[in-house]
């Protein structure tokens, strides 16, 4: 009889671990600083001292978690803080640490001639587009992407595509394919801020942040023949950028 109400002792108290321990407390040290933060004035922190870091610096900072200890009933998380260069992040990292960021500051000219600032954009939903004319999956999406365009242009939505060649390589690449976003010439060095794949999607709210990076609306099924032969076709999956697209609408 003891036994028994001995397991069942110890079956209530595993029992109430979990609900314990998802009730724990989370605060954050910072290096040697005594100072304890919640995860809110983490993140505060984090955003004032990422607010001294211009785009000529090259860094990004982050905060990193390397040890973790119960006090009382509090977990505290101790981790440091420190600045690395984006040029050695890969290309995924890149576009990681710019969503739900201020869209880097730029001034091109469109293959129009006319001069486009980013301040401009401010209060509109913005759909940029990276894409460059030798690359397959950005011309199979294309025609997609003007749908997309008809059917929110009407909303104040603003498109716009940026590739790294030259206006006459790309316009000489227009008059074979439809594409009507405003174009933008020579923008290499804008792109990379993002990493170097393409095509990718990005969504930028009315105050100018960035809220969706994808990259691309159209993925890739392989499929196999009676031959053994592999074929790679398209498959359109913009469901997730559509959904974006009319949530920042909305706000």
């Amino acid at each position: 009889m003891k036994t028994q109400i001995n397991l069942l002792l110890i079956l209530v108290i595993l029992l109430f671990v979990p609900e314990l321990s998802a009730q724990m407390d989370t605060i954050y040290n910072i290096g040697l600083d005594r100072n304890r933060f919640t995860l809110e004035e983490l993140n505060q922190h984090i955003e004032e001292r990422r607010a001294n870091i211009t785009e000529e610096d090259g860094l990004v900072l982050r905060f990193e978690i390397n040890n973790e200890v119960v006090e009382n009933d509090t977990l505290v998380k101790y981790g440091v803080m420190h600045y690395i260069g984006l040029s050695i992040l890969d290309d995924e990292d890149k576009a990681n640490i710019r969503l739900n960021n201020k869209l880097p500051s730029f001034e091109f000219v469109d293959l129009e001639g006319k001069t486009l600032h980013s301040d401009e954009l401010i209060g509109k939903v913005v759909l940029i587009n990276f894409w460059f004319t030798r690359c397959a999956p950005c011309i199979e999406e294309m025609p997609y992407l003007d749908q997309l365009k008809e059917a929110y242009e009407k909303d104040g939505v603003v498109f716009i595509s940026m590739a790294p060649e030259e206006s006459p390589q790309i316009k000489s690449f227009l008059k074979r394919h439809d594409f009507s976003y405003r174009h933008i010439p020579d923008a290499d060095a804008f792109l990379k801020k993002f990493g170097v794949g393409f095509p990718k999607n990005i969504l930028v709210d009315k105050e100018g942040m960035i809220r969706y990076i994808d990259s691309g609306i159209m993925g890739v099924v392989a499929t196999v023949d009676d031959s053994g032969r592999i074929n790679e076709n398209y498959e359109l999956e913009w469901d997730a950028l559509r959904s974006k697209m009319e949530l920042l609408i909305s706000q």
